[in-house]
């Protein structure tokens, strides 16, 4: 059966899709496979036996990382002072935080000057993924469960290392499981005089370089 993982999926979303078309397929066993290796199953389409085994598939999805993550990236990586795992981790983000592949390079670009400038990242996305951690991780096996609900204002007061607007530096582990525009996007990070972005109900990024251009932003495309 041919199975699509979308860029910018976790780890139990895979298992929900692959525990939904293959047959006896154990997503219990996928994901104690997977508990270290979010960020590094591959997002693509995948013809897969619908008699599958969790560790037949899980293999197939990180041996194509594998492939794509391959030491062309590694080596840019490692010019700019990120290690692979920082490289997924900014990557993740950037994949939840722009939709559009133009905007990846400037929105890592943002990211990696905060982060290394001591600021907060303060991205919606890494709120979302510790908001679903909690809120889904017991529900999503007997009922659908939105595992990025749109970040309320209560959420950022959550105790949580993926809380990036409490905490300066990254996540402990990437949020989701990136493509290669969104990897790419990272070791080919744009600079600009860009501190700020954000997303209006379209999708679409509007940046600034301070905070007055940035609140400006937030009254003309965020308040009703």
């Amino acid at each position: 059966i041919w199975l699509t993982f979308p860029e910018g999926w976790r780890k139990e979303e895979f298992a929900q899709r692959l525990q939904t078309n293959l047959d006896n397929f154990s997503s219990s066993e996928f994901l104690n496979l997977a508990v270290d290796y979010e960020g590094k199953l591959f997002p693509d389409t995948y013809l897969i036996p619908r008699q599958a085994s969790a560790s037949a598939v899980f293999n197939l999805l990180v041996g194509t990382f594998e492939k794509k993550f391959d030491n062309q990236i590694r080596n840019e990586a490692q010019k700019i002072g990120l290690t692979p795992q920082q490289v997924l981790i900014i990557a993740s983000i950037v994949e939840r935080e722009a939709r559009q592949k133009n905007d990846k390079p400037l929105v890592a670009g943002i990211l990696i000057k905060r982060w290394r400038e001591n600021w907060p990242l303060q991205a919606d996305a890494t709120i979302q993924y510790a908001v679903g951690s909690q809120r889904c991780q017991n529900l999503w096996q007997k009922q659908k469960c939105d595992w990025w609900e749109p970040v309320k204002k209560s959420d950022l007061s959550l105790e949580s290392p993926y809380n990036t607007y409490k905490n300066k530096d990254l996540p402990p582990t990437p949020i989701c499981n990136p493509g290669l525009d969104s990897i790419k996007a990272v070791v080919y990070y744009q600079p600009t005089d860009y501190w700020f972005y954000l997303s209006d109900s379209q999708g679409v990024i509007h940046y600034a370089k301070n905070i007055k251009e940035h609140n400006e932003n937030i009254e003309k495309y965020l308040r009703d």
